[in-house]
């Protein structure tokens, strides 16, 4: 949603009718009221008390563009399947993307009959995760060049360098943050390495 306001209005807004923006009265959603409420956070202290004056028209125009990149944004929930049956019998997906944001959840390196991939050998498995969560990624309309974290969970933590060797073919380039951790043992037990990632599409 855009909520457009002339000169005259800019000009002649007083705070109550900001206040109904940021109460919702106006129809703005979650994000546009953030934006407004930090927009007027960060000039009242140029400004001054906007509770006992009328805000410029150079201050609302900064506003409106806040709204606007607010308005913008597609919050639309696209669940991501790679036909795993587990999906339907746990309730889960391979990945959600929610506007520009991507969650691909703990991913196992399996192939797609569900067998281990790589049985005993860290480096082959973890490729193997990431080729999952590529596949993943690219159904979202996005890809590794996206991604902004992952998160590397092991079940021995002495065998993370071949994860991150592994991790390293396809995250050079996007160089996202990285968490890696142990655990004492996944479901299956041949499954030596499972991967997180968090990615965001940028405009």
């Amino acid at each position: 949603m855009i909520v457009v306001f002339s000169m005259g209005d800019c000009l002649s807004a007083t705070w109550p009718s900001v206040n109904r923006i940021l109460e919702g009265n106006d129809g703005c959603q979650w994000m546009q009221r953030s934006l407004l409420k930090s927009a007027i956070h960060a000039f009242s202290k140029v400004e001054g008390r906007l509770s006992e004056t009328k805000l410029t028209y150079r201050t609302f125009s900064l506003i409106i563009v806040l709204i606007i990149v607010g308005g913008d944004m597609d919050h639309q929930r696209q669940l991501i399947s790679n036909g795993n049956p587990m999906e339907e019998i746990v309730g889960f997906s391979r990945a959600v993307r929610v506007g520009p944001y991507i969650s691909v959840g703990g991913t196992a390196p399996v192939d797609s009959d569900g067998k281990t991939v790589g049985v005993g050998d860290v480096y082959a498995q973890t490729k193997q995760c990431f080729e999952i969560i590529k596949a993943a990624l690219e159904q979202a309309d996005s890809g590794l060049h996206d991604v902004v974290r992952t998160r590397v969970i092991l079940t021995e933590i002495d065998n993370w360098k071949a994860a991150i060797e592994a991790r390293k073919e396809y995250c050079r380039d996007a160089r996202p943050v990285d968490t890696i951790m142990a655990i004492n043992r996944f479901v299956n037990p041949e499954w030596l390495v499972e991967i997180e990632v968090d990615a965001v599409v940028a405009d």
